[in-house]
C-alpha cells in the first residue's frame, strides 16, 4: 500500500514517467515472501511506467505485452553485454554479470565484457552478418 500510494501522489504531479526497481531473485534485498508491487504501481500511475530488476528479454516482453509497463530497463545484462540489443535481436547467447567487479573502481567489469562474435558458419558470406533464425 505504500508504494501504491506513492504512486498515485506522484502521478498527481504529472511526471513525464516513474522508473520503478524492485529487488531482483538473487539480490540481498530480495524477499520471495513480500508481495510484488509492480501491479499495484500499474494500477495507481497511469503514465510512462519504467521498469527494472531481473528482467531477461522473454520476461521483459511479456511484461510489455501485458501492459505491466510502458518501458524496461535493463541494468546489469547491459553491463556485461554492450551489445545486449544485438545479441537479443539474434538470440545470441549472453556473457555472464561478473558481479565481484561491480563497483571496483576500474575497468574490469566495466568496460572488458566481449562482444559477440557468430561463429563463421552462421555468418552470410555475402552480408558478413549472422544470419537471424526465423
Amino acid at each position: 500500500q505504500t508504494f501504491s500510494g506513492a504512486a498515485r501522489a506522484l502521478a498527481s504531479l504529472g511526471l513525464s514517467y516513474l522508473h520503478v526497481v524492485e529487488p531482483a531473485p538473487g539480490s540481498r534485498a530480495f524477499d520471495p515472501s513480500a508481495p510484488r508491487t509492480l501491479a499495484a504501481i500499474r494500477a495507481a500511475f497511469h503514465g510512462t511506467l519504467v521498469v527494472n530488476s531481473g528482467f531477461t528479454a522473454s520476461i521483459a516482453e511479456a511484461a510489455l505485452v501485458r501492459r505491466e509497463a510502458d518501458l524496461v530497463s535493463f541494468g546489469v545484462l547491459f553491463l556485461a553485454n554492450p551489445d545486449l540489443v544485438e545479441r537479443v535481436r539474434l538470440g545470441a547467447p549472453l556473457n555472464e554479470p561478473d558481479r565481484p567487479t561491480f563497483y571496483g573502481g576500474d575497468a574490469r567489469g566495466y568496460t572488458d565484457y566481449p562482444t559477440y562474435r557468430p561463429a563463421a558458419e552462421d555468418v552470410d558470406a555475402t552480408t558478413r552478418k549472422r544470419r537471424v533464425p526465423a
